[in-house]
């Protein structure tokens, strides 16, 4: 089941498109959204500069960032306000006697953004976290593998753009790996709900396809009726490209993957589907595990 929802927020205009989606998610599945501002600590912020720098200078460095840092944090907070309401979920902070009730709340922390980032995301179903914005990279664009990896729980990429599809068909991207299962896995209420469910896999790897039937048979027994729809490859196209091409083609409101096949070093080097689809922008919520 997935009962809690973590959306963290940086103050940035990609929080609405996350909180939209968290929320979206919460009224699908009758879930709590736990939004809440994260931010660096301004005093642990300000870099060391030595003996030769005066004192009221590192003071007025601190008190800018903090200012800087209060601001976001009210403008993460009208965010929310403003989609919460448009969204029609009543504030909760505890859990109610009706649990299928969705519902949100709002606070701030201060610290290490991977570290609390991971330790929130370790108590939580699902974490929401918004499209990275490559321009100008925000910290909770960089803390994403601290939830899949220090965290060991799945990641909800935010689309670029709202999508209006969310909840109707559901892709899976498939690749015959530990991954992916544990992707499909966390997905598995998603599943249960989608009216279609659909298997991509590349048409031209034996083993991949027969993994694909095996998995259909698998979501067979919990009352899940998955097509397998075989992707051909295409060379010079990156496969993370291809992958929510396809979904977005058959009309997919989620994308099912799993994330890291291979170390997180090989991919920074070699390039991989899981790297191409956090740093560039997607057009479909896309749903990873490790």
């Amino acid at each position: 089941m997935i009962r809690k929802i973590l959306a963290p927020l940086d103050g940035r205009p990609s929080d609405r498109t996350s909180l939209a989606l968290a929320f979206d998610m919460a009224r699908v599945l009758g879930a709590h959204v736990e939004a809440v501002f994260l931010a660096m600590d301004p005093a642990a912020s300000i870099p060391i500069m030595g003996e030769a720098v005066p004192p009221e200078f590192i003071d007025e460095m601190i008190r800018e960032r903090e200012a800087a840092v209060a601001a976001a944090g009210r403008e993460a907070e009208r965010c929310f306000d403003r989609v919460r309401q448009a969204a029609g979920l009543p504030l909760a902070g505890t859990p109610g006697t009706d649990p299928g009730q969705a519902s949100a709340c709002f606070h701030r922390k201060l610290g290490n953004v991977d570290r609390t980032l991971a330790r929130m995301a370790r108590c939580a179903d699902l974490t929401v976290v918004p499209p990275d914005d490559r321009a100008a990279p925000g910290a909770l664009a960089r803390a994403r593998d601290a939830v899949l990896f220090d965290a060991g729980r799945p990641l909800l990429l935010a689309p670029a753009v709202p999508l209006e599809t969310l909840g109707k068909a559901v892709a899976i991207a498939w690749n015959d790996s530990a991954e992916a299962t544990h992707a499909v896995i966390n997905a598995m209420p998603l599943l249960a709900r989608a009216p279609r469910v659909l298997v991509l896999v590349q048409e031209d790897l034996r083993r991949q396809v027969d993994g694909a039937v095996d998995l259909a048979a698998y979501l067979a027994w919990h009352g899940i009726e998955a097509a397998i729809d075989r992707l051909p490859r295409v060379p010079e196209e990156p496969m993370g490209r291809a992958l929510a091409q396809r979904a977005l083609d058959l009309g997919a409101g989620l994308l099912v993957m799993g994330a890291y096949g291979r170390s997180r070093f090989r991919e920074m080097v070699l390039g991989g589907t899981t790297r191409h689809v956090l740093e560039n922008p997607v057009r479909i919520p896309v749903l990873m595990a490790h």
